[in-house]
């Protein structure tokens, strides 16, 4: 998707992305799909407060730092609306602009919907024997 999309228009989780890992969708590692979900919604927490904290502190290479990796961690994992979101705050900050007071809280607004679907994604998978 492109930097300049409006995370708006994207989904808040689409497991496609983290079962197309080839010892996922393969049955290999049928356990690396809830170890990822579990190591995204701990680390994306720690993220969250880390840019709040540099946001702060005005510390612009922690939070292009931060953004950037939740951009990654989104992306893999499948939770794309925030992935967008990380993509357009790192964009804008690589080109020199300066965060904006709205920025953590978009971000952790977009967390937060990826976690509960995620969370019912997870509840659904169980429930039905579907894929972890």
């Amino acid at each position: 998707m492109n930097s300049l999309d409006s995370s708006d228009s994207a989904p808040d989780f689409d497991p496609a992305e983290i079962m197309s890992l080839p010892m996922i969708a393969d049955g290999s590692e049928p356990d690396l799909a809830d170890q990822l979900f579990d190591l995204y919604v701990d680390g994306t927490k720690t993220l969250l407060d880390a840019i709040d904290h540099s946001f702060r502190e005005g510390d612009h290479e922690v939070l292009m730092r931060s953004v950037h990796t939740i951009k990654s961690s989104a992306g893999r994992i499948g939770a794309k609306a925030l992935c967008v979101e990380a993509e357009r705050q790192e964009h804008l900050l690589r080109s020199g602009a300066s965060a904006e007071a709205s920025w953590p809280g978009r971000l952790r607004e977009r967390y937060d919907r990826s976690a509960q679907a995620l969370a019912a994604y997870r509840q659904t998978a169980r429930v039905g024997g579907g894929a972890q």
